[in-house]
């Protein structure tokens, strides 16, 4: 069993966490955690005590961790982590939802793969300590203003070249949750739908995309959208030969009329 808990004060070998059903937490500290983090943390994680004993905790922290609670019900713990700058939707061999900060550190994952005690232990870790081989989309969308292009391309880096990515902003982000949808499906399904992948894909084109689904059926089955998404490449392998067909018409234009110069 895991808790959520948001961290309200670190000591030198402990921390001081408020968890979700009102309870204040001593647990064991972890690499890379700020006061107002939220965490999940294993029954294993906290320090077993008849009373918890918080020394010198002021009547204002009291007051503060009240207050903590009462934004935790009323958001129903929606609330962004603490300095969390962008979401990552990772879908492929194992689906991720991570809340990074500007330098890649975890705030904050959900995921319906993985076992509590990975779940929990990925906070405070980097993305690039992760082993990311066997995504196919991964969408990233801000959680504060706009993702600088460095941090995308830094992102970008982590992952194979066949991966697609996806650009969204956060109404985007927010529609997906609405949907419990991963992002990057949500942005793939509005898109075939709106007939605008070329907005939402980088550097990628409708045929790939339909490659990695056929060879990736569990990633989107919805039949609709599916057959749209093969119209879509229809259209786009027509154009590609019209592209081509008119380049050779052009060729033979501009030899027509080299020769017809060199024999004036």
């Amino acid at each position: 069993m895991f808790y959520k808990v948001i961290i309200m004060e670190i000591k030198n070998n402990y921390c001081i966490a408020l968890c979700d059903d009102g309870r204040m937490l001593k647990i064991k500290t972890k690499n890379g955690l700020s006061v107002g983090d939220k965490i999940l943390v294993l029954e294993q994680d906290i320090i077993k005590e008849d009373k918890v004993v918080i020394p010198h905790y002021s009547f204002a922290k009291k007051v503060a961790g009240v207050l903590a609670l009462l934004i935790m019900c009323l958001c129903l713990y929606q609330i962004r982590p603490l300095n969390a700058y962008a979401m990552v939707s990772i879908d492929g061999k194992n689906n991720l939802e991570l809340k990074l900060d500007k330098n890649g550190v975890i705030k904050e994952v959900n995921s319906t793969d993985l076992n509590d005690e990975d779940l929990q232990s990925l906070p405070g870790k980097n993305i690039k300590e992760l082993t990311l081989d066997g995504a196919k989309f991964v969408a990233i969308a801000p959680l504060q203003n706009d993702i600088s292009n460095e941090f995308k391309e830094e992102i970008y880096d982590l992952f194979d070249e066949e991966t697609l990515f996806f650009v969204a902003n956060s109404d985007d982000l927010k529609q997906a949750q609405n949907e419990n949808s991963s992002l990057s499906i949500y942005l793939i399904e509005k898109a075939i739908k709106e007939d605008k992948l070329e907005d939402v894909l980088e550097d990628k084109t409708a045929s790939e995309l339909y490659e990695i689904i056929k060879s990736e059926p569990e990633l989107l089955d919805n039949e609709e959208i599916i057959e749209i998404l093969e119209e879509q490449v229809e259209e786009e392998k027509e154009a590609e030969e019209d592209k081509l067909e008119d380049s050779k018409e052009d060729a033979e234009d501009i030899k027509e009329s080299t020769q017809d110069n060199q024999n004036s």
